[in-house]
């Protein structure tokens, strides 16, 4: 199968846009904020198209994401504080999308493979990608900020504060100075290590074997073939003294 066809699972591919467009969030200049925009929108729709999603979905999935880079682009002529609400907003979303898509793609496959790790992967680092995004719409919107430490701070803060956040290192030099804050990011660790110990662990425990789809499990199933002979016996001939009847006498 092609590495381009619709329902490939090429969850590598999608892993490597990930990575990329973690590096690429950090530089938020003027230049790159519709590069990373438009990484992620390939990341959105290659989501869908791998996964198989029908022809209808991945149109509209392309015409959400040429939305999303007109009204960034617009935002960008537009500058100052409106232009990086719609980055952020447009980022979260987009993140949030390929999340559902590709966690939805993989709790449907009946098989553990390599791609189905790959594709656990992207779901973890996109996860804290979308947070990375919601902290800053929060630090563009609040007139506060978002950090309790005061001085001005760039995406790379961001992004350096949600994935140390989603690890549960925590180092400390940064925190959120808001309740919101504050509870979103309790959540984003929570969600990190119940991912990794559940989701994660069960995939890369299983990896090569078949999920069984049938209620109560292979031990239910009649072997055929050589103990075909087994089927023909009768119920009760492995019960002991079922073969003998019982004689009662009256009083």
């Amino acid at each position: 199968m092609s590495v381009w066809a619709r329902g490939g699972s090429q969850y590598e591919i999608v892993l490597a846009m990930v990575i990329a467009a973690v590096a690429l969030t950090p530089l938020d200049t003027g230049a790159t904020r519709p590069l990373t925009v438009a990484l992620l929108g390939c990341v959105f729709v290659f989501s869908f198209w791998t996964s198989g999603a029908s022809r209808r979905t991945v149109i509209i999935a392309s015409a959400m994401v040429i939305a999303a880079l007109i009204v960034a682009a617009a935002g960008q002529i537009a500058g100052g504080r409106p232009a990086r609400i719609v980055f952020t907003a447009a980022g979260a979303a987009l993140s949030a999308g390929a999340i559902t898509t590709i966690f939805g793609q993989l709790a449907a496959q009946s098989r553990v493979t390599r791609r189905t790790v790959t594709g656990a992967l992207s779901v973890y680092l996109l996860i804290g990608l979308l947070f990375t995004y919601v902290y800053a719409f929060i630090g563009v919107v609040n007139s506060d900020g978002f950090f309790a430490q005061s001085g001005a701070h760039d995406a790379t803060d961001y992004v350096y504060f949600s994935y140390i956040t989603l690890t549960t290192v925590g180092y400390g030099d940064l925190t959120a100075g808001s309740n919101v804050g504050r509870v979103l990011a309790a959540f984003e660790a929570l969600v990190g290590q119940l991912y990794l110990v559940t989701i994660v662990a069960v995939v890369i425990g299983n990896i090569g074997r078949e999920r069984s789809t049938q209620r109560g499990g292979p031990g239910r199933r009649r072997m055929r073939g050589d103990n075909s002979a087994l089927d023909s016996r009768s119920p009760t001939d492995d019960v002991p003294g079922a073969a003998e009847p019982r004689i009662v006498r009256d009083e």
